[in-house]
């Protein structure tokens, strides 16, 4: 590959193994969701691509090489045959680069064997539609989740913002080095769910001192501020008016900020029967 070349684009069908013979390349963008990595160099004897294919998933990452690069390939057909009974020994692996590739743990100098200690820690869970795993302003168990499969919500009631993770993506780290075991976000699942969990407890057997971990990334994009209020809003101008209501130009009193804002008629989402579509 030549550098700057996409080996793996992100959200392809995850059908190559690779292992780095030489060269560089760099691993960034991982997850579809809201959560945010540190990006990640690896070099000669590493190796990428196998979560797709142990999972049966899209590439949650993208892939570049850095300098010209040379690989070894599996595709999957081979991969499953040759390497099928080092499942476990692999996806343990992918739980160390995940690791390494948030900032709680890339801002310590951790060394290779306390990572490997983390993910043999770490267990596999699983959680159906409407699961609420944390409730804010309840005591809950705090840890670590990476998302396998499926979709789900946190509410954070400090900063008000709402997010989705989805596969490739982490979440729970805010509250792992706070000694209060009241929670601060909601965490709700919206459809049934596979993660990676790494307790409190099992990184404080590892790491010690909780004040060893770095600083938590905020998520990159927040859906909703569930701060804001209708009162907030100040209604401009009619943009256009729809089967559903109304959708006017707004902006925030205080921050100034412009919205389109909706306001649906509930009697008549109620009358035509329109509340799928809502």
């Amino acid at each position: 590959f030549r550098a700057g070349e996409i080996i793996n684009p992100k959200g392809t069908d995850g059908d190559t193994f690779y292992i780095i013979k030489s060269g560089q390349v760099r691993i960034y963008d991982r997850g579809f969701g809201d959560s945010q990595t540190s990006e990640v160099i690896a070099g000669a004897g590493d190796h990428f691509g196998e979560q797709a294919l142990l999972e049966n998933q899209k590439c949650n990452a993208n892939y570049m090489a850095v300098t010209e690069t040379i690989t070894l390939a599996l595709s999957k057909e081979q991969f499953k045959k040759t390497l099928g009974s080092l499942r476990d020994i692999m996806s343990l692996d992918y739980v160390v680069k995940q690791l390494k590739a948030i900032s709680i743990f890339s801002e310590m100098e951790l060394k290779n064997e306390e990572y490997e200690l983390l993910a043999k820690l770490s267990v596999i869970v699983s959680f159906e539609t409407n699961d609420i795993i944390t409730e804010a302003g309840k005591p809950g168990e705090r840890a670590l989740y990476f998302v396998r499969s499926g979709e789900i919500q946190v509410s954070d009631e400090e900063d008000g913002y709402v997010n989705i993770f989805r596969s490739g993506d982490h979440l729970g780290d805010k509250a792992l080095g706070e000694e209060n075991v009241i929670c601060c976000q909601t965490i709700e699942v919206l459809e049934p769910t596979r993660c990676v969990m790494l307790t409190r407890e099992n990184i404080k057997r590892v790491i010690g001192d909780m004040s060893r971990l770095g600083k938590s990334s905020r998520p990159i994009s927040a859906k909703l501020d569930q701060r804001m209020k209708l009162d907030d809003l100040t209604e401009n101008c009619v943009l256009g008016v729809g089967t559903y209501g109304v959708v006017s130009l707004a902006q925030h009193q205080k921050t100034n900020a412009v919205y389109a804002l909706k306001i649906l008629d509930k009697q008549t989402v109620l009358k035509k029967n329109l509340q799928k579509h809502v």
